[in-house]
């Protein structure tokens, strides 16, 4: 028999579902600027966020941060929603979250990307957040997915990912709307060297801070890749 002051005194445990698996099916299937560094850095800042501004939410807040982008596995214009939609369809997260909870991790995915998000709890203003500053070198992401995406190279490429930064992330810009004081001040961080090179047609110092971070897998891709656009042109 438990007695009632040995109830106050059992900590819950819940349990979570084996995040790998959803880093392998999706993350590690996305380009480079929604692959798993990605995703766990909006864990990570989520986490940090959570503790502060929505801890009792904080286990759902992990899940929203670790689903928010699944929906590219089905294109990357509608993502959110189509997170949203997955999210809720999935049997293996039903075993872990009630349907009410599930609602919250959805909706908090559905609406965290700053040009079609309008994020109204603290729950969705905290994966909004972490989404928008996860990137360890943002400089390097937006480069990234020029070359991935846009099949971009060289100068072109470089531009590329400063006017992507200046335009969306400076400030008064859709990419800068933020809603903790500790997400303004990392973005500045992040951010605010690149927008001051780029306006300084510093190219430079755009490229320094791309080529300091590519590893030697990026710089093999961005090789290979080259190379298949070079063939496209003889034929």
């Amino acid at each position: 028999m438990i007695f009632l002051n040995e109830l106050k005194e059992e900590k819950v445990v819940y349990s979570e579902p084996d995040w790998e698996v959803y880093l392998k099916k999706y993350y590690d299937t996305f380009d480079r600027g929604h692959d798993r560094e990605h995703a766990e850095a909006v864990v990570a800042f989520a986490d940090k966020l959570a503790k502060k501004h929505d801890p009792k939410n904080r286990r759902i807040i992990r899940a929203a941060a670790y689903l928010h982008d699944i929906g590219i596995s089905k294109g990357r214009e509608n993502h959110a929603q189509s997170s949203m939609t997955l999210i809720l369809q999935d049997p293996e997260l039903k075993k872990f979250y009630t349907k009410n909870e599930l609602k919250m991790v959805a909706y908090a995915a559905a609406e965290h990307r700053s040009s079609t998000g309008k994020p109204k709890t603290i729950m969705q203003k905290i994966i909004s957040d972490a989404d928008r500053i996860s990137a360890p070198n943002p400089v390097k992401r937006a480069y990234l997915y020029g070359v991935d995406n846009l099949n971009l190279q060289g100068e072109e490429a470089y531009d590329r990912a400063g006017a992507h930064i200046v335009e969306k992330y400076s400030k008064g810009g859709k990419g800068r709307r933020v809603y903790f004081p500790e997400s303004e001040k990392e973005f500045a961080k992040k951010y605010d060297k690149i927008i001051k090179a780029y306006k300084k047609n510093d190219i430079a110092t755009i490229k320094k801070l791309v080529n300091e971070s590519l590893t030697e897998e990026d710089y093999y891709d961005i090789l290979w890749r080259n190379g298949r656009e070079r063939e496209k042109e003889v034929e």
